[in-house]
């Protein structure tokens, strides 16, 4: 600004607003990050009560009892701390930002920013610090119980085929919606690092692996001060008297202080804290000294960065020295039998679902199955063409029967549930107007034969499971619309006959070193599938026409020195556009390769590459 040419009437305006003539910008993520030395202190807004005999009753106040303070950090240049500056006077203070902190901790949030402070460091670099108070994050209207972390950002279903669990792994077990109607608590936090096999438990609330206790104890710097609570009155001959006038004169509250400790660490320990919502008890062992079981309430807690992937969490737990917390609702005996609930309209299914419950009957629409229920029949909703709309399968549910909604062909919506573990042959065979995307979920470990054969309307992404073993015959043929990148999960073991034939899937196909056998046109007419091919050394057999009519493909990778022994002679017919030298067509095969000159392979210029 020219000083020398200021009007007088330049210095009478809103001092609300110290600058003018930015840029502005919609996010705080598009010209900085937070800097190290940001904090967030968590705290709830209740009202405590303490009772005879220091029993503990703390209520919280409304819907927005858990509040966030953001005190964040932003080193910048001149600029872009003009226009941080510019956009927090813009609000005045009286609207909400919606800000980003650590996308891989918290997710954006709404605060008002009240104060803020400008700091030079030096010629062009400026400490901007922003306190913004997050008052309105109703955490009681999330079944997660979460409102400021993100519930999906290290949180997985349990997975019961052989997953390798890490300590401070945070797991829901879908597996419990079927003997308790509180979701919320379904999550348990991994104790030791294990793997799945090893847990023999029908549920982790008996697992020696998880828990839901908070069970973390800092290495160093615990501190706990008691007053004994005692009543003191008279004196004779200077002798005061001291009585002990209730129970439980010795409580005390825990100061903890984890330093130093990792994102994984800090992630597992504020989704336990956050869910409890600064009003819901827990159980905690304290470590040393004391040696008898607890029950405390966590009121407050302070989050600090320090550098990348180091932070420090400050923890103050109260005791309750009535040690009792809430026992969790079992599912109702009567939700348990096999009926449905309303009819002409939205029907939710509750129990479970023998077979051929009401095959080729019934007009419903919307129907939800319910989560006492754990197994759906064979043929159970087979031919039923009056169902209509979506079908929401609840993570209880773990296997689909045989044809289970062979030909439903009025299904336009479907949710596959978190805790599926086998979805049978036909089970969706024929469901015509299917839409959206499919998602197998991660749990699942086998796609039976013609599973989503002709569901022909499907038009979004396929995804996979991370534990998928075994992809049926047909399983996902006549999807034409059906595309996405194809990512095969490493554990896949077998590529059944026409499984992806005449879907649109695409990307640099990757067949992993699990998979023993792919058989007969597994690949046949997807004509997006992507230029190249690699395959591990796992494979041992290949049908014919595996990749017949996939125009696209001009590269076919072999990665094992010991060419497959099992190979028809038609396994690469078909491949019209695979590169070529001295008019022959080329497949690759690492150097060193044994058996890759023999039939079918001397059809080919085999090209030996690293």
């Amino acid at each position: 600004m020219d000083y020398k040419n200021i009007q007088i009437e330049d210095l009478y305006y809103d001092r609300t607003r110290n600058l003018s003539g930015i840029e502005e910008f919609e996010d705080f993520a598009d010209i900085a990050c937070p800097s190290e030395g940001s904090f967030v202190e968590f705290s709830s807004k209740d009202t405590r009560i303490e009772t005879d005999n220091n029993y503990l009753n703390i209520i919280p106040v409304g819907i927005n009892n858990l509040v966030g303070k953001f005190n964040m950090a932003y080193e910048t240049t001149e600029g872009s701390a003009q226009k941080i500056v510019n956009f927090i006077e813009e609000k005045k203070g009286i609207e909400p930002v919606f800000f980003d902190t650590d996308p891989t901790i918290y997710k954006k949030v709404n605060g008002f920013c009240t104060n803020y402070n400008l700091s030079q460091i030096d010629a062009d670099n400026y400490l901007v610090e922003l306190v913004f108070d997050v008052t309105e994050a109703p955490n009681h209207f999330s079944w997660t119980g979460l409102n400021f972390l993100d519930p999906d950002q290290g949180t997985t279903s349990y997975r019961a085929n052989r997953w390798d669990y890490k300590k401070n792994d945070v797991v829901y077990d879908q597996r419990e919606e079927s003997i308790y109607k509180d979701k919320l608590n379904n999550f348990y936090y991994c104790v030791k690092d294990h793997n799945s096999s090893d847990d023999t438990s029908d549920y982790l609330k008996d697992s020696n692996y998880f828990t839901q206790d908070f069970f973390w104890t800092p290495d160093v710097g615990q501190s706990s001060s008691v007053n004994m609570t005692i009543s003191e009155y008279g004196e004779k001959q200077g002798f005061p008297t001291r009585r002990k006038t209730k129970d439980n004169t010795a409580i005390f509250p825990l100061e903890y202080q984890f330093k130093n400790i990792t994102t994984k660490e800090l992630k597992s320990m504020l989704h336990f804290l956050e869910s409890k919502g600064g009003y819901r008890r827990f159980k905690h062992q304290i470590a040393g000294v004391y040696n008898r079981p607890k029950i405390f309430v966590c009121r407050k807690w302070k989050h600090s960065w320090n550098t990348f992937d180091s932070h420090t969490l400050q923890v103050t737990l109260e005791e309750d020295p009535l040690g009792v917390y809430p026992k969790r609702s079992d599912v109702r005996p009567e939700d348990v039998s096999s009926r449905a609930v309303g009819f002409n309209g939205e029907v939710e299914v509750v129990g479970n679902i023998p077979a051929n419950w009401i095959a080729n009957d019934g007009s419903y629409r919307d129907l939800n199955i319910g989560v006492s229920c754990l197994n759906i029949g064979a043929g159970a909703f087979s031919g039923c063409s009056g169902l209509i709309g979506s079908v929401v399968i609840p993570s209880s549910v773990t296997a689909l029967g045989d044809g289970s909604f062979y030909e439903c062909s009025g299904i336009t919506n479907l949710i596959l549930g978190r805790g599926l573990d086998t979805i049978g042959a036909n089970s969706f065979r024929g469901c015509s107007l299917l839409e959206g995307d499919l998602a197998i979920p991660d749990v699942t470990r086998y796609v039976g034969s013609s599973a989503f054969e002709y569901c022909s309307s499907l038009n979004g992404e396929l995804t996979l499971g991370y534990d998928l073993t075994g992809i049926g015959s047909k399983a996902f043929r006549g999807c034409f619309r059906l595309g996405g990148e194809l990512v095969l999960p490493s554990g896949l073991l077998e590529i059944g006959s026409y499984a992806f034939a005449n879907t649109d899937v695409f990307g640099r196909v990757y067949i992993p070193d699990t998979v023993i056998d792919i058989q007969d046109r597994a690949f046949q007419n997807c004509s997006f599938i992507g230029n190249t091919i690699t395959i591990e050394s796992g494979v041992q057999s290949m049908g014919a026409y595996v990749f017949n009519n996939c125009s696209s493909i001009q590269r076919l990778k072999f990665k094992g020195q010991q060419a497959p022994t099992s190979v028809s002679i038609n396994a690469f017919k078909g491949l019209e556009n695979l590169n070529t030298r001295n008019g022959n067509k080329i497949i690759y095969a690492p150097i060193g390769g044994q058996g890759y000159d023999i039939a079918p392979w001397n059809d080919f210029e085999i090209i030996y590459e690293r």
